[in-house]
């Protein structure tokens, strides 16, 4: 799902999308500003608590990172599949909407995650830009976001062969994405006080989507491309961060507490969202 599916589904969604006409971004600044909101909530929580350095980095990262490649695409595409009448130019909108914002958000949401889980971690030094530099360039969702936007902007268009063998292999990403995050949430133990996880569970799936919910009414922003915003915003914290809190030496118990009881909680959260459609 990681290394073959997401990319092959994102290289063909995105080098077949249009950066053409007025509110193209929208739906990215909305979710851009739900997650600079997170981060300053979840800053503030975590010096009013007087955490440790080692959590305080692996705290903001959960409270803001979302799982968007395995919970936000497919949760998008299955609730617009769904729409009665006019569903198709709908479904059109929100995969455009979606495949806009994934590009650019993804290399954000890895560097503000790297920088801070090193920044309260270690002092920032030569070595640790080096990390995290190869962290975000490893990224293949980020490589396969910079293949699509390449063809997309340069005016080409995938041959059919490619564009056919993308489709297929990018088909079963979604379903089997959903299948890994609950492999993982089953599979992980909450070990000790839930307080926290709980308290980055409700940062995450709150002050987001109500920020980008207030943002797009003052922005002027349409119903399709809020709705993909308010999705994206209201999913659970990515299954990714527990990985790389574990590598960088952040608090990976946070951490993992806050993957399992993010994706539980984010069934209200995300079925609150998707009755607004």
């Amino acid at each position: 799902a990681y290394w073959v599916g997401l990319p092959c589904l994102l290289i063909h969604k995105i080098a077949g999308a249009s950066f053409d006409g007025a509110g193209s971004f929208d739906t990215f600044w909305l979710v851009f500003i739900g997650m600079i909101a997170s981060v300053l909530a979840s800053g503030a929580v975590a010096f009013g608590m007087r955490m440790r350095r080692e959590q305080i980095g692996a705290f903001i990262q959960a409270s803001f990172r979302g799982n968007l490649a395995f919970v936000g695409l497919a949760v998008i595409m299955s609730a617009f599949s769904a729409l009665p009448g006019g569903g198709a130019d709908r479904l059109a909108r929100a995969e455009r909407a979606a495949v806009l914002t994934f590009g650019p958000i993804v290399p954000i949401y890895n560097i503000a995650a790297v920088f801070v889980l090193l920044a309260f971690r270690h002092k920032l030094s030569a070595a640790s830009l080096r990390t995290m530099v190869l962290q975000v360039a490893s990224n293949p969702l980020l490589i396969a976001c910079l293949i699509g936007l390449s063809v997309s902007l340069g005016g080409w268009s995938l041959p059919g062969p490619i564009a056919r063998t993308l489709e297929v292999l990018g088909r079963f990403a979604l379903p089997l994405a959903l299948l890994c995050v609950g492999g993982k949430v089953a599979a992980t133990k909450l070990a000790g006080n839930i307080r926290l996880p709980a308290l980055t569970a409700i940062i995450k799936l709150a002050v987001g989507p109500v920020v980008g919910y207030f943002a797009a009414g003052w922005l002027g922003v349409g119903r399709v491309e809020t709705a993909v915003a308010l999705i994206m915003l209201a999913c659970p914290t990515a299954v990714a961060s527990y990985v790389l809190t574990e590598q960088l030496g952040g608090d990976s118990a946070l951490s993992a507490g806050a993957v399992v009881v993010s994706t539980i909680a984010s069934i209200a959260s995300l079925a609150a969202v998707v009755a607004m459609i």
